[in-house]
């Protein structure tokens, strides 16, 4: 995912979840993506984890 200049993502609980659920469902079998910030050169790695009360 590229960073956009007009709608940045809030690194808060519920900015991220806003701003990457659809991915999450649209490839329900991906276990994370990069966040890419061109102007300021930096590449941020978000994974995923399952939060349904089981242990693996």
């Amino acid at each position: 995912m590229l960073a956009r200049p007009r709608r940045s993502l809030e690194w808060t609980g519920s900015g991220v979840r806003d701003m990457l659920l659809p991915y999450l469902l649209i490839y329900p079998g991906v276990g994370g993506l990069l966040y890419v910030n061109a102007p300021a050169a930096t590449v941020n790695v978000i994974t995923f984890g399952r939060d349904d009360g089981e242990n693996d």
